[in-house]
């Protein structure tokens, strides 16, 4: 960037400020109690700080600088300061707005930023470029979001859903307490509908408050998965023959706190509406489809372009899984075939959805053997006020048997998991991001993957759930 020194500066990390506004949106206990931290610090100690910071000039203290991008690193760079002649290198940027854009793509390219703290860093941004450019436009700042993010169309349209929510639910969603397909959801799924059937009730409750009442609806758990929105209540908002009694219902549903969706979709079904229920599948289709799917672990498959590492990799991934089948359920051994196959075939959004279906099946089975124990577990994390558990809220805790857990509150297994000891803290980070992409995958965006990543998926699957001796 031209606003940037093209030569690299040292100066002390003790004439560096803070950013109140992190990039990655964490706190200071959040980076120092994580052992990727102490990895930093250890590297730094024999190889010192190797990416630059950036910075800008303090504005009020000459000779001193603020912090844009780099707090992990400035912070194991002070913890191993032996001496006052310590030094980081740093790039400095003329103003915020230069700065956080460079940062966005030191950390796009490292790819170690989640959807949640991209959408942060973008809304950071954005606000940046209106402070500097009065005058720009809505359409001018989409043009420059597609400049500086490389985003599609589509994904652009996700990043400006999400960036409308305020800080306060973007760190809800940083820390797990909020999945980021629900802010989507919500507004393509309810919001945008609500809009264009029922434009009175738009009006009434105002946008921001609308996603001020729905995001709450989501904590208190008065809003299930995101599929209920999408495949289920649609047909409430594409029924016009009871548009007056739908509008009332769905008043209700705003204006009363514990007032659920499903309710609302109860008392929809009650009115009747024909011929705008999605019509069931009839016997018949269901056993053509059954027939159909995938059955066993077989090895005819049509090849796609692969380097030989990656051949090699899906080779042995395929007979692993193979190697194991017998021991696994039929479900588990369907989702996998379905998985591997469009692995092969190169659909891997669905390769990815149907592994981590055949994980959490595996896991479900197991926790199926001691629902008490597993309700037991969930009633003790919620009252916790230790990381990670303290940022989780809505534990499920009556749970009657294994088909209660399929509702796609993933992310309690994982922790139940966690707290089991089942699995390490490291472990379940690499499985918090199968999931995070698996619900890119499972749900209307517009990602993008490599075959390689989706094997990384694949892999961790297998060694963390399928072989994993505590889970048998």
């Amino acid at each position: 960037m031209k606003s940037l020194q093209k030569k690299l500066t040292y100066i002390s990390p003790n004439l560096i400020s803070f950013d109140a506004n992190n990039p990655r949106g964490e706190k200071e206990h959040q980076i120092i109690t994580d052992p990727e931290f102490h990895k930093l610090v250890a590297s730094i100690k024999v190889y010192g700080v190797l990416e630059p910071l950036i910075v800008k000039k303090h504005p009020e203290e000459n000779g001193k600088f603020m912090l844009i991008d780099g707090e992990r690193r400035l912070r194991a760079a002070i913890k191993v300061s032996v001496s006052e002649k310590s030094t980081v290198p740093v790039l400095i940027a003329k103003d915020d707005a230069d700065g956080r854009i460079l940062a966005y793509q030191v950390h796009i390219l490292r790819k170690n930023w989640g959807k949640a703290a991209e959408t942060k860093s973008i809304k950071t941004i954005i606000s940046d470029l209106k402070q500097k450019y009065s005058t720009l436009t809505e359409k001018e700042i989409t043009k420059r979001l597609k400049s500086i993010t490389a985003h599609t169309d589509t994904q652009i349209a996700d990043l400006q859903k999400l960036i409308k929510y305020d800080n306060t639910v973007i760190e809800k969603v940083l820390s797990d307490q909020i999945d980021m397909s629900h802010l989507i959801q919500n507004e393509a799924s309810f919001i945008s509908p609500l809009k264009r059937k029922y434009p009175a009730l738009f009006v009434k409750y105002g946008e921001d408050n609308l996603r001020k009442v729905l995001i709450e609806k989501v904590e208190d758990g008065f809003i299930v998965g995101t599929r209920y929105l999408m495949d289920i209540f649609r047909d409430v908002f594409a029924d016009d023959t009871n548009k007056k009694e739908i509008e009332t219902l769905l008043d209700g549903f705003l204006s009363e706190k514990n007032k659920a969706l499903k309710d609302v979709y109860a008392s929809w079904e009650k009115l009747n509406p024909k011929g705008k229920k999605r019509k069931p599948v009839s016997s018949k289709k269901k056993k053509e489809k059954k027939q159909k799917s995938v059955k066993v672990l077989g090895n005819n498959f049509k090849a796609i372009k692969l380097t030989p590492k990656q051949e090699s990799t899906l080779e042995n991934i395929r007979k692993r899984y193979e190697g194991i089948g017998k021991k696994l359920t039929g479900e588990e051994n369907e989702y996998i075939a379905e998985g591997l196959y469009c692995l092969e075939h190169n659909c891997v959004k669905a390769a990815v959805t149907m592994i981590w279906a055949a994980g959490i099946s595996k896991i479900i089975d197991y926790i199926s053997n001691n629902i008490s124990d597993f309700n037991s577990v969930s009633s003790v994390m919620g009252r916790l006020r230790s990381e990670p558990y303290r940022f989780i809220n809505n534990y499920k805790c009556n749970i009657a048997s294994g088909d209660d857990l399929r509702d796609g509150k993933d992310w309690q297994l994982l922790y139940y998991l966690l707290y089991k000891k089942i699995i390490s803290k490291t472990e379940l980070n690499k499985l918090k991001t199968a999931y995070n992409t698996r619900c890119d995958c499972a749900h209307p965006t517009d990602i993008n993957l490599s075959i390689s990543e989706v094997i990384t998926i694949h892999e961790n699957i297998f060694k963390l759930i399928f072989t994993n001796s505590k889970l048998s």
